[in-house]
């Protein structure tokens, strides 16, 4: 399959967004931790609840994870700390991730400010492109192409 121009060599149009669950990841009760190793960076989710039963907690909430082993960190509660579900015996934890684009930068550091308000604020700071008025005089560069003549051959 043939890509127009434009879309070569973007790896922003043509990678990401694949969705993919991580099925190994070890929990340490004792040290409060969630291993897995993920294959590529993406936008992680994990949820753990009761199988069968209720979502408990929503521990990642599609943060993004750069490649390799991470490790989470949780207390084996639910949302709001008092029941204990790492001991239930139907614990259940999903953990999903929607790749990035190849060329995607993770930065962290920033404790003050979420994504969402960020993009917010940032969208409202942008300059406004002023309204224009159309004229009843079109410029040559925008002076409609006249009709193709068909012509008829015998």
């Amino acid at each position: 399959m043939l890509f127009p121009a434009i879309f070569q060599n973007q790896p922003t149009s043509l990678s990401g967004g694949m969705e993919h669950d991580v099925t190994g990841a070890d929990i340490n009760p004792q040290s409060h931790t969630i291993n897995y190793k993920m294959p590529e960076m993406g936008r992680v989710m994990i949820r753990i609840g009761i199988q069968g039963g209720p979502l408990m907690n929503q521990l990642i909430d599609w943060k993004p994870r750069v490649k390799g082993l991470i490790t989470e960190y949780w207390n084996g509660k639910d949302k709001d700390n008092p029941a204990d579900i790492f001991s239930h015996p139907r614990f259940k934890m999903i953990i999903v991730y929607f790749t990035l684009p190849e060329n995607s930068v993770i930065a962290f550091g920033n404790k003050s400010e979420n994504y969402r308000s960020y993009k917010k604020n940032f969208a409202s700071e942008r300059p406004v492109k002023p309204e224009r008025t159309r004229s009843d005089t079109a410029s040559p560069s925008t002076t409609p192409c006249q009709e193709p003549q068909i012509i008829h051959q015998l």
